[in-house]
């Protein structure tokens, strides 16, 4: 019995021995995978390097293409019941804002945006008028081709889609073109008083993806 309890102790000590061992050995183990991972996580002082984006917008110009040079008569857009839209008729070639009468009926402006730098971008472009709360800007998607879907709101973006203003090539810069409309909306009422002899101007705000914003004025 007595030489039984001395193997059964014998036994229970090499079976701590064995648990001590293997506990010691996760704990290797562990240590040295932390160890390895911190040393694999850390990085030398150059090894994440970069610049900040190289672009120089401007707006090279804003002006009227269109060939009216009178002050505006209001024109239906197509928001008053009962009267059809007249924008694309009167932004046409023929037309190019002009009625038959010879009156100006709208503006159609062209914006020339500018980068001399050497990253393109990605730009949003929205117009600010000024003057009554009947004149109203519309998007074109060419000098004389009306976009039928008025924007949603006069704060809405020009784009209707992403406009990615290009780098300069070269020593020439990168450019791109947008047009607008500029008209007074007729409202089907007597708008002498609300809109007679205003002065409209506008600002043509131009924001790259970078967040780099540009303005230019227009009357």
């Amino acid at each position: 019995m007595f030489e039984e309890n001395n193997q059964e102790k014998r036994m229970n000590k090499s079976l701590i021995y064995a648990v001590a061992g293997v506990a010691l050995l996760v704990i290797a183990v562990s240590g040295s995978a932390y160890a390895y991972f911190t040393a694999s996580a850390s990085s030398p002082s150059d090894a994440i390097s970069g610049k900040t984006l190289d672009i120089q917008m401007s707006v090279a110009s804003v002006e009227m293409v269109s060939k009216g040079t009178g002050d505006l008569i209001p024109i239906y857009d197509g928001t008053v019941t009962g009267h059809a839209s007249q924008l694309s008729t009167a932004t046409n070639s023929t037309n190019d804002c002009v009625d038959k009468n010879g009156y100006t009926v709208c503006q159609i402006y062209k914006v020339t945006i500018n980068n001399n730098g050497t990253n393109s971008t990605n730009i949003n472009t929205t117009i600010t008028l000024n003057g009554t709360n009947d004149v109203k800007w519309a998007r074109m998607t060419a000098r004389n081709t009306f976009d039928t879907i008025l924007p949603t709101s006069q704060t809405a973006n020009l784009n209707t889609s992403d406009v990615i203003l290009p780098a300069k090539s070269g020593t020439t810069a990168g450019t791109t073109t947008q047009y607008f409309v500029v008209y007074l909306m007729n409202t089907g009422d007597n708008q002498t008083t609300a809109d007679g002899g205003k002065t409209i101007t506008g600002t043509v705000t131009v924001t790259a993806s970078t967040g780099s914003r540009i303005e230019a004025t227009f009357s």
